[in-house]
């Protein structure tokens, strides 16, 4: 009869409409994510390119870091540049890259910091190489990949005042050269009204020898751990969320049948959102952006 409705082609219509949606929200959290910081700030790019190949699954023997002394902090938004490391990464490995390599050293150019990532996969053929920053531009051929990636990866970091180049060799592998603007130095900190007895847990890297360094200058106690298990009396516990020598998801079970959950902040270069809630949900008081100067730290300190 007119005007019945055809049940068949509504629910076809509707599984493409879902379909449609779902493809929109995720090129959208390719594009710009999830999260984002209300304005750059100072960040270590070593510690963000490494929690970047945390993230991807790098392993540990396949991935090497090299960092030149006294290198400034870069303006920048940490989650979103986590990202854009992130997915130039993801493209190493998608050349079949056995190795991936990280310099990071003043540039030449006065202002700003180099982050130069090499790889040795398959390389990128120079009919194409212009082709890559193009939107939707792919030659994986599948429908897992939207040639979003490096496009996304070029929109951060010239949101950033920043620059990034490509060089490649057929056969021999690609190198990205990232150009991100130095910040301006941090203005000292008070530091007399942060908690006494500070607990970290973390791997023997830049940002921790960082950390433990300036506390320990002013007299408070921090002790550092690979492990939950022997956790000494803190007033708080900091965990890093990309650990790269220790279990998060063990150290995370630990604090939690321990009670010590309560009093542990998650620290992430990356702030995502469903995570955060399900830490908090979980019992730990809170999880936090990482704080990359001591103004950051004696903030983050004091609200506990």
């Amino acid at each position: 009869q007119a005007g019945d409705l055809d049940h068949e082609s509504l629910q076809e219509d509707l599984k493409l409409i879902a379909e449609s949606a779902d493809m929109i929200i995720e090129i959208k959290e390719q594009l710009i994510g999830k999260a984002r910081e209300q304005k750059p700030r100072p960040v270590m790019p070593a510690d963000i390119v490494q929690a970047a190949a945390i993230i991807r699954e790098v392993p540990a023997r396949n991935f090497h870091l090299e960092i030149a002394d006294n290198v400034p902090l870069v303006l920048a938004d940490s989650t979103q540049l986590t990202r854009a490391f992130g997915n130039i990464i993801q493209n190493s490995l998608e050349a079949e890259a056995e190795n991936i390599s990280v310099d990071i050293a003043p540039a030449e150019e006065d202002g700003f910091v180099a982050i130069r990532i090499h790889d040795d996969g398959v390389g990128i053929p120079e009919d194409v190489r212009n082709k890559i920053w193009t939107t939707f531009y792919t030659t994986k051929g599948s429908d897992e990949h939207h040639g979003l990636g490096l496009a996304s990866s070029l929109h951060i970091i010239t949101q950033l005042e920043g620059r990034l180049t490509v060089s490649s060799k057929p056969g021999k592998g690609t190198t990205m050269v990232i150009l991100l603007p130095i910040a301006s130095t941090a203005p000292e900190a008070d530091l007399s009204k942060i908690c006494e007895h500070v607990s970290l847990i973390d791997d023997d890297d830049l940002w921790a020898n960082y950390m433990a360094g300036k506390l320990t200058k002013v007299a408070k106690t921090l002790e550092r751990f690979n492990d939950a298990s022997a956790m000494p009396q803190s007033d708080i516990i900091l965990v890093d969320r990309y650990i790269e020598s220790a279990s998060f998801e063990g150290i995370k079970k630990t604090l939690l049948q321990t009670g010590d959950a309560k009093k542990t902040v998650i620290l992430t270069p990356a702030l995502q959102v469903e995570h955060a809630t399900e830490y908090i949900k979980a019992g730990f008081q809170d999880v936090v952006l990482k704080p990359y100067t001591m103004l950051e730290v004696a903030n983050l300190l004091k609200k506990i």
